[in-house]
């Protein structure tokens, strides 16, 4: 089996240049016994428990033995596989570098622009992405993706196995939604798995009203995602009115001008 490992690492110095490995992806995408190997050895390493396995099935992925090899580095070859009724009813802008290639069937690529002047970190309901055009990809054909001002809706027509390989750093803090129909935003999500979980751990706060959660709350409306600053606030709030006004306050010099805003307008309507 061809050593393409090597010749990733070669290529890849930082997750921006994943790019550069596109020619490299492409001999492999068309290689069907060195996939079939990778697959293979992938199985092969699930059985021995060799990988953890609820990473190797997120978001329905699994990594090949390369992926294995290659995992302690800033980037990451994956083999996915979407059914033919694979669709979705909304759009996301991507916070990560990839590049990757179908392996066995064609696909299309709805491409959308979102506002040259759109700041991913402070969410907006009025953007909208703009349909731009619809792209081919070809068996073996290798795709680009950037964190940029594109989104793209992925059709495919039969069951499509696709090889790719993408940062594992993600390069922004958030993604967003958009209405596929609309194309409207409708969501913002946090991308880093740490401030999902402390967002959801506010949350919580809100429901079980403990005094004990006041002091860390309160070290929150400091944290660096303004997200999280919110939803402390919110928790505090939810707490005691005087709690709720002084965590207002406080957000009201917040740098984020969203978070500002809004602090201010509640205080002036209390």
């Amino acid at each position: 089996m061809k050593n393409y490992s090597e010749q990733f690492r070669v290529l890849i110095s930082e997750a921006s240049n994943i790019i550069l490995a596109k020619e490299v992806l492409k001999e492999l995408a068309s290689d069907i016994p060195t996939l079939r190997e990778l697959i293979g050895d992938s199985l092969n390493i699930i059985s021995r428990n060799e990988i953890d396995r609820t990473k190797i099935f997120e978001n329905n992925l699994f990594l090949s033995s390369l992926a294995h090899e290659l995992s302690r580095d800033i980037y990451a070859p994956f083999l996915s596989f979407h059914s033919a009724d694979f669709d979705t009813t909304s759009l996301v802008n991507h916070s990560i570098f990839c590049a990757f290639s179908p392996v066995n069937s064609v696909m299309h690529a709805d491409r959308y622009l979102l506002p040259q002047d759109w700041n991913c970190d402070v969410f907006d309901p009025t953007v909208r992405a703009v349909f731009d055009g619809t792209i081919k990809i070809n068996p073996g054909d290798v795709f680009e993706i950037r964190p940029d001002n594109i989104c793209y809706h992925f059709k495919f027509y039969e069951p499509t196995a696709i090889l790719k390989i993408q940062s594992i750093q993600k390069f922004r803090r958030f993604e967003w939604s958009f209405d596929a129909n609309t194309g409207l935003a409708w969501q913002q999500i946090a991308v880093q798995p740490k401030d999902s979980y402390v967002e959801h751990l506010c949350m919580a706060a809100r429901s079980l009203n403990d005094n004990r959660l006041i002091a860390p709350l309160e070290h929150l409306l400091t944290y660096p995602t303004h997200n999280i600053r919110w939803s402390a606030a919110q928790a505090l709030g939810s707490m005691s009115k005087e709690l709720g006004v002084d965590a207002l306050r406080h957000l009201a010099a917040d740098l984020h001008p969203q978070i500002a805003e809004t602090a201010k307008s509640i205080l002036q309507r209390i």
